[in-house]
């Protein structure tokens, strides 16, 4: 925390997804992943498969009760900010980066290691612990620029309704 003045409180101070380890993938590479999110069939995000077990982890320490959690200050939070926000449909907590602020203080963010966004009330994010900051983002949004019919057609199914 950074201190603004003597006689002020301790303004937070919160990383941004530039302050994350990269993730360096070369050109030609082939590995096995799994589309986490899908927003349409020329935007997605995709986990690689041998990070299953990392991602698994850092989920289980986010989600210790041991943490010290600090309630975030919805004046201080800006897009682009990291914190950890808890998922509604599971009640678990995961890295999240601010999308927006929105009214009645809720915040929209994206779950940076799957890639969907939730609307939530400013008591469901709290502040990233530092210990969150030496892992990389483990979603790659990927796009697709031309993206046919047949094509669109065939990935709706395989994406919406695997066999």
């Amino acid at each position: 925390m950074e201190k603004q003045k003597d006689n002020e409180k301790p303004v937070p101070s919160y990383s941004k997804l530039k302050d994350l380890p990269s993730r360096i993938m070369n050109a030609g590479c082939v590995s096995e992943g799994y589309i986490s999110h899908c927003n349409s069939p020329s935007s997605f995000f995709v986990q690689l498969a041998c990070e299953d077990s990392d991602i698994f982890s850092l989920v289980d320490k986010l989600n210790c009760s041991q943490l010290c959690e600090s309630q975030v200050e919805y004046s201080q939070l800006m897009p682009g900010h990291l914190v950890k926000a808890q998922y509604p449909s599971d009640g678990a907590w995961y890295r999240a980066v601010v999308k927006n602020k929105l009214d009645n203080c809720t915040i929209l963010v994206e779950f940076i290691d799957y890639g969907n966004e939730a609307i939530l009330s400013a008591s469901k994010v709290r502040q990233l612990d530092m210990q969150f900051l030496k892992f990389p983002r483990y979603t790659s949004q990927c796009y697709h620029s031309k993206c046919e019919d047949g094509i669109r057609s065939t990935f709706l199914s395989s994406v919406f309704c695997p066999n």
